[in-house]
């Protein structure tokens, strides 16, 4: 008769958590653990509801956001780019050095609106630069994008990853990154970046070649997720060879995101469950760089055999 009452008694004292914390179970604005600056949010979307209020109000952050961080840290980056911001839980999860420029890229206009009086609360304000695109390879024209209200972290591009009633449809302009990234931005950049966009990742990653050979230094994480890209039309090994061109490959096998396994083919990315759908955040170094030391001390390598 315990198991059942585990779960409301969990939920419980989460609430009681942010009550304590906020003065309500649904604040509209939150500080990210270890933030003292405001991010403002949806209390009705359940993807904020859990992994920002109740989880930040724990102090819990995700593995991508504490491996974010490390790397921010560490590389003291010159230019920073994130595409899928949602919230910006990422890249308003850190503050960054006075040389630093900022560029964001969030499809989803309701949680642009809440992002544009987000960044005002952050330190670096002034060198934020947001757009709200569809991002994809080559620039011109509009798509529909999709985005379920009740949980904001499945928008996506990819119409055959949402065909069920009540999903929201926005007709958005076109745009690769390097069409959107100044070129004096990213010429000898550190560039620190992260792209996480339900299945559209390759395609971002086509319009991206030129900001990439300009950097000095590009340190990445990006999700794979083998079903949507399929679903997307990209083959997943196809990718995963196309990023190993360019990058050498790692994913964290830890909760901290410490401990980097190096990717060398598919089966290396992990499977969250017991079938041959493959999904992680991976972490990519670009290669041909004169610069060593780009992972933080604390990180550990296991090579690929």
């Amino acid at each position: 008769m315990k198991m059942p009452l585990r779960r409301p008694w969990r939920l419980l004292r989460s609430n009681i958590i942010v009550w304590c914390r906020y003065g309500t179970t649904k604040p509209t604005a939150i500080r990210l653990p270890g933030c003292d600056y405001l991010v403002e949010i949806n209390p009705n979307d359940r993807r904020a509801q859990k992994m920002l209020i109740r989880d930040g109000a724990r102090g819990k952050v995700s593995k991508a956001t504490k491996i974010w961080r490390a790397l921010a840290a560490h590389l003291q980056p010159t230019l920073v780019i994130d595409v899928g911001l949602n919230y910006g839980e990422c890249m308003l999860g850190t503050t960054y050095g006075p040389d630093c420029r900022m560029i964001g890229f969030e499809a989803n206009p309701g949680i642009f609106t809440l992002l544009e009086r987000s960044i005002r609360h952050h330190p670096n304000h002034s060198q934020i630069t947001l757009h709200n695109v569809l991002v994809s390879g080559v620039s011109g024209g509009s798509q529909p994008f999709f985005v379920d209200p009740d949980w904001s972290g499945t928008a996506t591009a990819v119409r055959g990853l949402h065909n069920s009633p009540g999903v929201l449809v926005h007709e958005l302009a076109v745009s690769s990154l390097d069409d959107r990234i100044p070129v004096e931005a990213s010429d000898s950049a550190r560039c620190l970046f992260k792209i996480d966009i339900e299945g559209y990742e390759s395609k971002a990653m086509a319009g991206f070649i030129r900001t990439l050979d300009a950097c000095r230094v590009a340190v990445g994480l990006i999700e794979f997720d083998s079903h949507f890209l399929s679903v997307a039309g990209t083959d997943p090994a196809v990718f995963l060879s196309e990023l190993q061109e360019v990058f050498d490959v790692y994913h964290a096998t830890d909760l901290q995101g410490r401990e980097l396994q190096e990717v060398r083919r598919l089966e290396d990315v992990p499977s969250p469950t017991k079938s041959d759908r493959r999904h992680t955040d991976l972490i990519l170094v670009k290669r041909n760089t004169c610069e060593t030391g780009l992972f933080p001390p604390q990180f550990t390598i296991a090579r690929a055999s």
